[in-house]
């Protein structure tokens, strides 16, 4: 029984430590993202705005006919575990400003309604190389390809710190464990040699 414990605390502890390296590294990539959102306008987002930058962007309209889907499925069943939607936001000069990212499926309403959305503003390069290249086809961009995540929740930096407790606590937690459990083993060993020597003598 202590072998399975072991065992699963030690899985625990891998998981703890990717966990918290996962964690640390995306707090390190978003330290410098600011927390309030920088009003922007769809028709002048190429003017000074650099990616990884938290802003709002209103103007222009969904293309919702040359939207892409990105699915995660499972392996054996194929059950869809999530989905985003890529949608090219349109000017009225029929120029391509940025690609929205979502989780909702874009509507009919969608086309008719003006954009005004709040995300992570990231550069084109974190799509995949197809879907750049469908889009590069298709459209026109008014100079450097952007992506609105709009899945995005903005943070602090204290906000940002507080995700590295859980796997923190997963680590101490199963270290705590695994030395409990070596502590009383060695007990156990010591009053079997202890007892062994008792007979012998």
């Amino acid at each position: 029984m202590k072998n399975i414990i072991l065992k699963i605390t030690g899985y625990g502890l891998v998981l703890g430590l990717l966990l918290f390296g996962v964690r640390a590294w995306d707090i390190k990539e978003k330290w410098d993202v600011n927390s309030s959102p920088i009003e922007l306008k769809s028709s002048s987002l190429n003017s000074g705005v650099e990616p990884n930058s938290y802003v709002r962007i209103q103007g222009g309209r969904l293309d919702i006919t040359n939207a892409y889907e990105e699915s995660l499925t499972t392996k054996k069943a194929k059950a869809k575990l999530s989905s985003f939607f890529y949608i090219p936001v349109v000017n009225s000069d029929g120029v391509a400003s940025y690609i929205l990212k979502r989780s909702l499926e874009p509507t009919i309403s969608d086309m008719v309604n003006e954009v005004d959305m709040t995300g992570l503003l990231e550069d084109g390069a974190s799509l995949s190389s197809d879907m750049l290249s469908e889009f590069n086809k298709k459209y026109k961009f008014g100079g450097k390809v952007f992506v609105l995540d709009s899945t995005y929740k903005a943070k602090t930096h204290v906000e940002r710190a507080k995700g590295l407790l859980f796997p923190l606590y997963v680590i101490i937690g199963a270290l705590a464990i695994r030395l409990l459990l070596n502590r009383n083993r060695k007990i156990v060993e010591s009053e079997k040699i202890s007892t062994s020597e008792e007979e012998k003598a």
